[in-house]
């Protein structure tokens, strides 16, 4: 008893000094064999004589005898030593695939989701304080606003605000594109583009980048390299053997079903959020270490990975610790002066900022709770409760991530809601309808992972049909999957309870429980390995239980945030978040692949026979097809992401309503409105109830001038989705072409009324409400009601988004003070129009209307108005009215310049073709002034004014035939009208006198 007290003490005493030479092992043993009952007692013995009242941690076995070389599982796990491969090719070989595969993206565009999230998105661009980030969800809408979509990612959004700085510095041949002087719209202006002049806009624009998506491409590829190097880390950290890292590294990288993370641009916030999940989770295994060993810096365990724990002292080894040195420290670097609270607190700090990419990220404490609570199941006595001791192991953790759930919803507390088209299964009306086609949503999920030969960038819209009786067929696929989880986790349960069965009722568990050694497993031949491999090893359960619950854990608990159990999300199927989960089906792929390796190798004939060779060359061959195709796969699938049209071309087979009408929309800003029509019809054709479409149709059709068809286009959007303020705005606006006034007020009034709906755009559509106003009230003005038009100003002023312009809306209110006789009132407005808008043109008009009104300040109009036209060179209004007030001065030549330069700006202009017109004829022009006279009676032919005009031009240039035919339109428009009588009875003493007609 003395020597063994006196083995202890040395030991400690050497492991504390540095002093000792060789390796001191400190291992649990069991009592199930001869060869290891005296290490036992000899370790009871020394616990009962060392502790000076305190209990220890650990019992000491440096004897030599202890070791159990001729272990099964020594000799299996060492067999594989001579096959062990250097860091170089084990992170290498995945970060290179990682990489070559996805170069071919770097020269896509912006395509999809890009466009609103980035492009459209007002934090990214830079045009709202940096600190808004954090309280606007990831397409820059303020989470308070009812309709937000409630995806709080601020760390994603700041990075596409730092990319899109960058991206403008270093090419300065992208201009950045300015808004309109505000409120001219009904969606925010895109920046000008090449497009041809026949392009038409749509209620989702595809706005026109101001700055390079290379970079863009460039940072999601270096992050999927980075979390692939990630990934294969925190295997190598948990004891994953390198070649099953290495084939789980290869296939994590090359998978197909990562494109859409990967390629598209937005799908950088599942990197974001996947690199996080990986620093965070393996934060969470040092922190295992920690609990384990009691100092998370001085132990490497080197177990045989089957519930027992061996630990070694590795002051005087010099081989590398199991985790890569680049995730948290390296051996001799700050990481191992944390002592295991601080690997608690760095794991949350990363699950939490991978919260704040994506929040699948904050599955990473689940994960490691997951394993946590296997390992202690596996190093609790028989003797002991389980649960007590789960729970007394598992609580930090478990508390750390209920502070993180609890920080993300209250940071947005309430449900964002979706419409039926984007999740059909949640809106559907029976609960048995809702959980079979959820489930039915899994299945794709996992058919998704295992055979990714159909890939799509959107899946609503009908795109996976829903379910609504047990007998459809399609629910064999659900319970394949579901079964398939379930005895995943049973095979794992049952191999963790199987370890601690196995734990001898007299093995002492104290408050830390050691189960360092259960996340590896690389035994060397001659070290001793558990007392129980010689019981467990020959029995046909799995030889490493933890890794098994790793592998389930990674597979399902990051997908359960998106998979409609928690809350109900905004799709159905979505490829971006299988980015996580498919970590733990590559996981179980290459342990799978490793067991049959084994398995091959073992009834072959052993190494040496000629079977060996055939069935390990079958897995390795069939193992470099698996890489190759998906590579191919993954190749051929990122073509698809290079184009807006390439890439919906892509979907019509999966996704027909969304596709085409994404098509129409890329037709239509190309000019080609024939080919965006045909788009547009076969998508509603597909789904009727498509307001977008509708809309969008309604756009085209109103610009090649079939204002009745778009009415109808109109009214069928608003009959799907009656708080489309944009919609609202394109009927009013029809409505007006065809003269009916009246009634598109009593639409520009209903618009208004859709200020507090639920849109999915919150800004463009308070945009879309303020225009309405903004519209409403100048008909109030040109009405003679300049109060109504006052109080429509001032409550646009209130609910106008940022970035709308409010100088346009002071300009409006001045103008109806001005119709109010309240100058001293417009003056003001006016002012505060300039303040917030110096170059503002119509606010230069306005401040000339006013002075107007005192005619001895003409030469001060003059000067105001010239500046408007050079402000606004291209602006037909500013002409018009610098024409206007130099035929008022008989300034005629003049006056002739501005108003042909206001008609040729807007050629369905009748005021500026007419008054271009008198000018002419003024200037004795009379032979340009009948061209323009013909203008002004095609664009309005019931005016009086234009018929009887132009008979008079027709009259003097000698054409009395055509004059008397326009003289009697006249007449016929408006009977008796004293000015035309009087030309027509000139006109038939002309004809009179000579006799006949000329």
């Amino acid at each position: 008893m003395r020597a063994v007290k006196q083995r202890v003490s040395t030991t400690t005493k050497d492991y504390s000094h540095h002093h000792h030479h060789h390796r001191q092992t400190i291992r649990f043993s069991s009592s199930s064999s001869t060869s290891s009952s005296s290490s036992s007692s000899s370790n009871r013995s020394a616990y009962r004589g060392g502790g000076g009242g305190s209990k220890g941690l650990y019992h000491a076995s440096s004897s030599p005898s202890s070791s159990s070389s001729s272990s099964p599982c020594s000799r299996s796990r060492g067999e594989d030593r001579g096959h062990q491969l250097t860091n170089r090719v084990l992170y290498g070989v995945p970060v290179l695939l990682s990489v070559l595969l996805y170069l071919n993206t770097l020269q896509a565009g912006f395509v999809y989701d890009d466009h609103r999230a980035i492009l459209g998105n007002r934090d990214v661009v830079g045009s709202t304080p940096l600190w808004d980030v954090w309280a606007h969800d990831f397409w820059g809408s303020p989470l308070a606003r009812k309709g937000s979509h409630g995806s709080w990612r601020p760390l994603t959004t700041l990075s596409f605000r730092i990319n899109a700085a960058a991206a403008r510095a270093l090419s300065p041949e992208y201009d950045l594109g300015g808004g309109s002087d505000g409120g001219a719209t009904a969606v925010p202006p895109p920046p000008p583009s090449p497009l041809p002049s026949s392009a038409v806009p749509s209620v989702t624009p595809s706005l026109h980048a101001t700055f390079s998506a290379s970079s863009f491409h460039a940072i999601n590829v270096i992050l999927h390299a980075s979390v692939t190097a990630a990934y294969v880390g925190v295997l190598r950290g948990v004891g994953v053997g390198s070649w099953p890292c290495l084939g789980a590294g290869s296939l994590f990288a090359v998978h197909p079903v990562h494109v859409e993370a990967v390629a598209g641009v937005v799908g950088r916030a599942e990197l974001l959020a996947a690199l996080a999940f990986c620093l965070a989770l393996a934060a969470y295994t040092r922190y295992l270490r920690g609990r384990a060993a009691g100092r998370a810096w001085g132990r490497r365990g080197s177990g045989c990975g089957h519930g027992y724990v061996c630990f070694e002292d590795t002051h005087s080894t010099h081989r590398p610790l199991p985790y890569p040195s680049f995730l948290w420290g390296g051996k001799d670097g700050w990481g191992r002066s944390l002592p295991s609270w601080a690997w608690l607190g760095l794991s949350m700090a990363g699950a939490g900022v991978g919260m704040a990419c994506k929040e699948q990220g904050v599955t990473a404490l689940a994960v490691g709770l997951v394993l946590h609570a296997a390992a202690v199941v596996t190093t609790t006595p028989r003797n002991k409760s389980v649960l007590v001791n789960v729970a007394r192991e598992t609580w930090p953790g478990g508390v750390a991530a209920l502070v993180l759930v609890w920080l993300r919803l209250w940071i947005a507390p309430h449900t964002p809601s979706f419409t039926p088209a984007d999740n059909p299964a949640a809106h559907a009306p029976a609960l048995l309808t809702r959980a079979l086609s959820i489930g039915r949503a899994w299945a794709v999920h996992a058919r998704l992972l295992l055979w990714p030969s159909t890939l799509s960038f959107d899946w609503s819209q009908g795109a996976v049909p829903l379910v609504s009786c047990l007998a459809d067929p399609t629910n064999m696929e659900t319970a394949a999957l579901l079964a398939c989880l379930a005895a995943l986790a049973y095979i794992a349960i049952a191999a963790c309870w199987r370890v601690h069965l196995a734990t001898p009722s007299k093995f002492t568990y104290q408050n830390h429980p050691a189960y360092h050694d259960l996340l590896n497993n690389n035994v060397q031949q001659g070290e001793s390995a558990c007392p129980a491999c010689s019981l467990r090893y020959a029995s046909r359960g799995p030889p490493r239980p933890l890794l098994l619950v790793l592998a389930w854990a990674l597979l399902v608990l990051p997908f359960l945030p998106a998979s409609n159990l928690p809350a109900y999300v905004g799709f159905v199927v979505a490829e971006r978040v299988l980015y996580l989960p498919s970590m733990g089906a590559c996981l179980l792929v290459a342990l799978g692949s490793q067991d049959l390796w084994r398995v091959l190798s073992s009834s072959r004939g052993g190494r040496g026979g000629r079977g060996w060779w055939c069935g390990r060359g079958w897995v390795a061959t069939g193992w470099i097809w698996v890489v190759l195709l998906l590579s191919a796969r993954t190749l051929r699938r990122n073509q698809d992401w290079h184009t807006e049209e390439s890439l919906y071309r892509s979907g019509v087979t999966v996704n027909p309503p969304k596709s085409l009408s994404n098509l129409g929309v890329v037709y239509s800003e190309q000019g080609r409105l024939r080919e965006a029509e045909w788009a547009y019809r076969s998508a509603l054709a597909h789904a009727p109830n498509m307001a977008d479409t509708h809309f969008n149709l309604g756009l085209l059709l109103a610009s090649t001038g079939r204002a009745r068809e778009a009415v109808d286009s109109y009214r069928a959007a608003l009959r799907s989705r009656p708080w489309l303020a944009q919609a609202h705005l394109g009927l009013a606006a029809a409505l007006q072409q065809l003269g009916r006034d009246a009634e598109a007020i009593k639409v520009l009034e209903a618009c208004r009324g859709t200020g507090s709906a639920p849109a999915r755009d919150g800004w463009s559509h308070a945009w879309a409400v303020t225009t309405c106003r903004q519209r409403l009230a100048r008909a109030h003005v040109l009405a003679g009601r300049p109060h109504a038009a006052l109080q429509e100003v001032s409550l646009a002023l209130q609910t106008a988004p940022d970035g709308y312009g409010a100088h346009s809306l002071h300009t409006l209110a001045a103008e109806a003070h001005l119709e109010a006789g309240e100058h001293a009132e417009a003056q003001a407005a006016l002012s505060r129009a300039l303040a917030d808008h110096p170059h503002h043109a119509p606010a230069h008009l306005t401040f000339s209307r006013m002075l107007q009104a005192n005619g001895s300040r003409a030469e001060e109009v003059e000067q105001w108005l010239r500046r408007a036209v050079a402000l606004a060179p291209n602006d037909p209004h500013a002409h018009k009215h610098l024409g206007q007030l130099l035929l008022e001065q008989d300034r005629v030549e003049e006056a002739v310049g501005a108003w042909l330069r206001a008609a040729l700006l807007d050629a369905t202009d009748h005021t500026a073709a007419f008054n271009a017109a008198t000018a002419l004829r003024l200037a004795g022009r009379n032979q340009h002034a009948e061209t323009f006279y013909r203008r002004a009676v095609q664009l309005q032919p019931k005016d009086v004014a234009s018929h009887r005009n132009l008979g008079a031009i027709l009259h003097l240039n000698g054409k009395l035939e055509e004059a008397r035919k326009h003289y009697d339109e006249a007449l016929a428009l408006a009977p008796g009208d004293p000015q035309t009588t009087t030309n027509l009875q000139r006109l038939s003493a002309l004809v009179t006198k000579r006799g006949g007609l000329a």
